[in-house]
């Protein structure tokens, strides 16, 4: 009977213990150095790095960081643009795509180029192209979200 009494002492000091600290407050620490693509939308300076991405305000001299936590399925950040609707698209190395909507301040995540290595990404009125190692895939931007199109790989050189 003692040994049971003191095995659940033990365990309440232990969980207690635990719970005191923080078991469910995670942090990401990244590298956000590496600078590797930048976009300036609404008043605001908007980088990607090898880390995430961070939001710079000019006015007010403030900025805030977004990782894995808040909502990027990927932090290596190949390139930026902007949409017609003013939705900010990250794109990544690993072919994801990050979409900030700034009206909801929500991140979505397509993943319908993923394994592909994205180097570049630019918007025109209505759709957004996607330059990757293999290709250009196109997407046509909606005010809430991207619709993929097609992909086109194999161009002839003239």
């Amino acid at each position: 009977m003692l040994k049971k009494l003191s095995f659940l002492f033990l365990l309440n000091l232990t969980v207690q213990n635990i719970s005191a600290q923080g078991l469910h407050d995670w942090q990401v620490i990244t590298n956000m150095n590496d600078v590797t693509a930048v976009q300036y939308s609404h008043h605001e300076v908007w980088v990607g790095s090898s880390g995430g991405v961070y939001r710079f305000k000019p006015a007010d001299s403030t900025w805030q960081t977004y990782n894995n936590l808040d909502g990027l399925k990927s932090l290596d950040i190949t390139a930026a643009t902007a949409d017609r609707y003013g939705n900010l698209l990250f794109a990544s190395r690993d072919g994801v795509i990050n979409l900030y909507n700034p009206l909801t301040k929500s991140w979505l995540v397509y993943s319908a180029m993923e394994e592909q290595n994205i180097m570049d990404v630019e918007a025109d009125t209505s759709s957004i192209w996607i330059a990757t190692n293999e290709g250009v895939g196109v997407f046509e931007s909606a005010s809430t979200e991207l619709i993929f199109r097609d992909f086109y790989n194999n161009f002839t050189i003239k």
